[in-house]
């Protein structure tokens, strides 16, 4: 006879079979967020040049939102990607000066998924912030590889930086890689991915990739089969989204032979309008990277999920945006943690799984706006460079209206014809601004100091009077650039400041002129010497004037500073003590008194 206590361990095991069985595993999540890759840079597009094998059947296997749009340009894309807010709220407004930074305080989806137990890792362009608290590795990603700013050449990144055998920024430190830039961000993503998987885990994996933008920079054999055709600025552009699409292949191999791909929720999409590829073609639509018109902002989107239904090919219409990543993903993976609040974004999931067929009914707002970094007078609530998308309606500029479904290509304004959607539109908008402006426009984005080192370079300054200077080639010029820095100290320290012409890694004197620089791929002219006397850095209301040494490869300062937010500024002085420009490399630190 069969013990009682036996019968009853053996139908608890079999419960506890049933009820594992009924909780599957959560999904992994993989985001390739592309770099001006348009609308029509894809061959399953209508692309009649470029071919992209790869993506066309991860677009053969998807739910591919038709109707999607994103920002002009790409940090603030990035913004509303992570965060579920549109990119001004969460204060980005630009890609350059210090509101290309993230708003500290608001959590990411990283944060999210790694409440949730999730390992979450970044791979490739960040371009939110390269200073703490606005790195990848302060937004909720336990996994980084990445380089500073938002292109080859900007002036954080490891000097004369070539994309092939490139250096870059892993888990808070410099290390190099052998091959080309985009192959190793997805070999880094690739192996930290197993190694999830051999420990457990389930991933959120971010991987931006800097390709297609340019300087359009890719190894011979992307390019060569379009040399014939576009021009070789555009054939180097195509060669470069073909090496995605190379990769794309890889990552796909990766996923199928590890027992990853059925649960693994894949989505594809790009930050903005096309930039080298347009005029090949451009989906028939109207503008390009940074305009308000269609093109500048409507970009492929594909979700596939085979354990979750999300595939088998399928087109979902209606108006759908960047800010609703957030929710959506959240929703689609389960996660428990309750959402942020705040969020301008939905919950896709409904259309996605086909349980609705209707898009949300509201407004969308797009902007870009230029005039931050060139002029002192700009006005942050004005219509230019911006659209409204509301149904079948853009209003752009605030005054050209457009039907979108009776003429795609917005080719005939018919704001005279319709002066009350126009007004409709219009009056969103203004409600959208006083929301908005001049809230977080004017929040300030401090750099948190402490012990460890930081480097800030003019890409990090507040707009002042002038167009920061982000890039290699502008400090090679010796371009002036004058702005400031705002920077926190959590307690009373003496700040040491050490500032340079050139960056350390260069060995160069702060008046020595620079060699040129020729590497694989990347070229850069010689570096203009400047006459460097001295420096004048203000931290809040201590200033000194500390004069430069003979030879000397940096000016160093230190001051005793409050805790607290402070205005830094630190100026090279000519023999007469005129201003010659800002210093291009910051490096600062802390110590207690």
């Amino acid at each position: 006879m069969t013990h009682p206590l036996l019968i009853s361990l053996v139908i608890a095991a079999a419960l506890c079979r049933v009820s594992h069985a009924a909780q599957p595993a959560p999904p992994n999540v993989v985001i390739i967020l592309t770099d001006d890759q348009g609308y029509g840079d894809l061959s399953c597009h209508g692309n009649p040049v470029l071919k992209t094998p790869h993506l066309d059947q991860l677009h053969a296997e998807s739910v591919r939102l038709t109707d999607f749009h994103v920002s002009p340009v790409c940090s603030p894309t990035r913004a509303a990607l992570l965060t579920g807010r549109d990119p001004l709220r969460a204060g980005v407004w630009t890609t350059t000066t210090d509101r290309s930074r993230l708003l500290a305080d608001i959590p990411t989806l990283a944060d999210l998924f790694a409440a949730d137990g999730y390992r979450t890792g970044m791979f490739g362009k960040w371009h939110l912030g390269d200073a703490p608290p606005h790195r990848p590795q302060d937004r909720g990603f336990q996994e980084t590889l990445y380089l500073p700013g938002g292109m080859t050449g900007f002036a954080a990144e490891t000097w004369d930086n070539d994309v092939i055998d490139p250096v870059f920024h892993h888990n808070g430190a410099r290390e190099k890689f052998t091959g080309y830039r985009e192959d190793i961000l997805f070999n880094k993503a690739m192996e930290w991915m197993s190694e999830c998987q051999r420990n457990g885990q389930p991933f959120f994996t971010y991987l931006a990739t800097f390709s297609p933008h340019g300087p359009c920079l890719v190894p011979e054999k992307y390019a060569s089969p379009y040399r014939k055709g576009p021009g070789k600025q555009a054939a180097d552009f195509l060669g470069m989204v073909a090496n995605i699409d190379e990769n794309v292949g890889r990552l796909e191999a990766f996923l199928r032979e590890n027992g990853l791909r059925d649960n693994t929720l894949l989505v594809f999409m790009s930050d903005n309008g096309g930039t080298g590829g347009v005029r090949i073609h451009n989906s028939g639509m109207k503008g390009n990277k940074g305009d308000a018109y269609e093109g500048g902002h409507r970009v492929p989107c594909f979700f596939r999920w085979p354990d979750g239904g999300l595939g088998g090919g399928r087109d979902v219409g209606g108006l759908t945006a960047h800010i609703d990543l957030l929710p959506t993903l959240a929703e689609l993976c389960g996660l428990e943690k309750p959402l942020p609040k705040g969020l301008d974004g939905v919950s896709l999931a409904p259309l996605l799984r086909g349980e609705t067929t209707t898009a949300p009914d509201r407004s969308l707002f797009v902007r870009y706006d230029p005039g931050i970094k060139s002029d002192p007078q700009y006005r942050p609530d004005s219509y230019d460079k911006a659209a409204v998308l509301q149904g079948r309606w853009r209003l752009i500029d605030g005054r050209e209206l457009y039907d979108i479904q009776a003429d795609p290509g917005q080719k005939k304004d018919v704001a005279s014809e319709h002066p009350e959607i126009v007004a409709q539109l219009r009056d969103a908008q203004d409600a959208f601004w006083k929301e908005i402006h001049p809230g977080t426009f004017h929040l300030s984005r401090p750099t948190l100091l402490g012990s460890e080192e930081i480097l800030l370079t003019p890409l990090d300054a507040r707009p002042t009077t002038g167009d920061s200077v982000a890039q290699q080639a502008q400090i090679r010029q010796g371009k002036p650039t004058f702005g400031e820095y705002s920077v926190r100290l959590p307690g009373k320290a003496t700040l040491h400041i050490e500032a340079r012409r050139w960056p350390r890694e260069s060995g160069a004197a702060l008046t020595a002129p620079l060699s040129a620089f020729k590497g694989p791929l990347v070229k850069r002219p010689p570096g203009k010497p400047l006459p460097i006397h001295s420096l004048r850095v203000r931290v809040g209301d201590v200033e000194r004037t500390i004069p430069a040494a003979p030879d000397a490869p940096a000016i160093i300062a230190e001051l005793p500073v409050e805790p607290g937010e402070h205005i830094l500024t630190a100026r090279f002085l000519d023999a007469g003590g005129h201003e010659l420009t800002d210093a291009y490399f910051l490096h600062l630190s802390t110590t207690k008194p």
